[in-house]
């Protein structure tokens, strides 16, 4: 659908000009009915109960009302289709970015998984799966692979200081 331009200006006097139209309807069928003013086409269509009324004044200002109630559709349904179009460019940006946060998903669970894998294999080559179990809720391989190893850390690290200080002591010289 084209978007025609919207010309604010000339809208709002459209819609000023039908009120006072509406208004000068209202004033010329109370001063004709209530025997204040003459018009003899409204008087007329009056009598002859057609629901018209004739006079060139009245139909002007019932052409220039009409015109305002259509300016106020023509403006709701522009502003309707700015809001979807809004609402349209919106959900396309929703939906590239759901997209993008897939994608993302699916790198973070890939790189979970290598992880794992290799953290299993580690884990695995440390000891064999008899001694440190399998995955479960209540035991980690990972964990008790880190605490066999901890204390051949432990003693790897002791007896580089004893060795540091028999040299220290000059009591492996002799080796």
């Amino acid at each position: 659908m084209p978007e025609a331009p919207l010309d604010a200006r000339a809208e709002i006097t459209l819609l000023r000009d039908a009120i006072h139209a509406s208004h000068e309807q209202g004033s010329h069928l109370h001063h004709v009915f209530s025997g204040w003013e003459e018009c003899a086409p409204c008087e007329k269509a009056n009598e002859e109960g057609d629901g018209t009324f004739a006079c060139d004044a009245y139909k002007g200002w019932q052409k220039e009302t009409e015109a305002g109630h259509r300016s106020r559709a023509e403006i709701a349904v522009d502003q309707l289709v700015a809001a979807l179009a809004e609402t349209h460019a919106k959900l396309e940006i929703a939906e590239r970015q759901a997209r993008e946060l897939d994608r993302a998903l699916s790198d973070a669970i890939r790189e979970r998984d290598f992880a794992d894998d290799m953290a299993d294999k580690l884990a695995y080559a440390i000891a064999p799966i008899e001694v440190i179990g399998e995955h479960s809720s209540h035991n980690c391989p990972w964990q008790n692979a880190l605490d066999l190893i901890t204390p051949v850390a432990e003693v790897d690290r002791l007896r580089k200081e004893n060795a540091d200080l028999e040299a220290g002591l000059g009591l492996n010289e002799a080796a």
